[in-house]
């Protein structure tokens, strides 16, 4: 990564106590409509992957920024361009499955050991050639340009108050801080009763934790500003949490993916070799239930900074 993308992860929030619900709202989504704007040349080069990821990663925070506000900005105010904020992550996921996928398997080093792992290293980094060309023509689309302009102006005319009655207006003017304090508790609960029978859960329950996480992850880093270093070691929980079952979903995306690698190849080689991944991949992810259950706790049990 280069020192100007290094600059782009930075986090540059100037959320303070004294904003309203409204300004803090609008703070977001501007900043992170421009951080998928900045992060698109790297995504369309295809040259760094980092592109594709941080370009995601700026389209779900403004989608759970939308879900987030809900209770100050209705959704009917949002849901449009919440399916069009879905829409474009979408154009991106397979790009971004295959980037993790050749990266966590078949990086270079492990891809020279043998003849086969080779083979099916090439067959990844064409398949992944041909989703960033389909990266590039939706970055170049009409749609995605459309998308752009329909959000700027949203912005600029305060689409989000279209309907809202004097009293719901008033709402948006009140301090950022107790309506951040709403929004942490309620979805710190969300997570615990999504995660209740984490023993039980199945790889499906699993991804709808982990989109629970994800939601509060995001929530913690916008209002993170409010509470000072009181959020960090609540917000060091919840990502422990966050990367183990980011990296059991993996596992389970990696079975569907490998299918559409190797469909209509008929060496019997190649699918040894990658179901000898697969197998590996499964006992990690065995092992990693194990851990999970220790992280869940750690994160259930964690000081809550929005009470102190």
């Amino acid at each position: 990564m280069t020192s100007e993308e290094r600059e782009l992860t930075k986090d540059k929030s100037a959320i303070q106590t004294q904003q309203s619900v409204e300004e803090v709202f609008e703070y977001i989504i501007r900043t992170d409509l421009d951080y998928i704007n900045k992060w698109a040349p790297v995504a369309f080069s295809g040259k760094d992957t980092e592109g594709v990821h941080q370009m995601r990663v700026g389209l779900r925070r403004m989608r759970s920024a939308l879900t987030l506000f809900t209770p100050a900005i209705p959704r009917k105010n949002t849901k449009k361009l919440a399916g069009e904020m879905r829409w474009a992550a979408r154009q991106l996921d397979r790009a971004r499955d295959l980037d993790v996928y050749i990266a966590d398997n078949l990086s270079s080093k492990k891809a020279t050991k043998d003849k086969q792992t080779k083979k099916l290293r090439n067959v990844a980094l064409r398949h992944r050639q041909k989703e960033y060309k389909k990266v590039r023509g939706f970055l170049r689309g009409q749609r995605f340009r459309a998308f752009n302009d329909k959000l700027i102006r949203w912005l600029n005319k305060k689409g989000w108050r279209q309907g809202l009655s004097k009293a719901e207006k008033n709402d948006l003017s009140c301090e950022i801080t107790y309506f951040a304090n709403l929004v942490l508790d309620d979805h710190r609960c969300k997570v615990l009763g999504t995660g209740r029978d984490i023993r039980r859960m199945d790889d499906e329950d699993l991804h709808r934790l982990r989109i629970e996480c994800k939601k509060l992850r995001y929530a913690t880093e916008f209002f993170a500003p409010l509470y000072g270093t009181k959020m960090t070691a609540f917000s060091k929980k919840l990502k422990q949490l966050q990367d183990v079952l980011g990296v059991l979903h993996d596992c389970y995306v990696m079975g569907g993916l490998q299918s559409s690698l190797l469909k209509g190849k008929r060496s019997k080689k190649l699918v040894v070799v990658a179901n000898n991944l697969m197998h590996q991949r499964n006992k990690s992810a065995s092992d990693l239930r194990e851990v999970l259950i220790g992280t869940w706790e750690n994160y259930r049990t964690a000081k809550l900074p929005w009470l102190d």
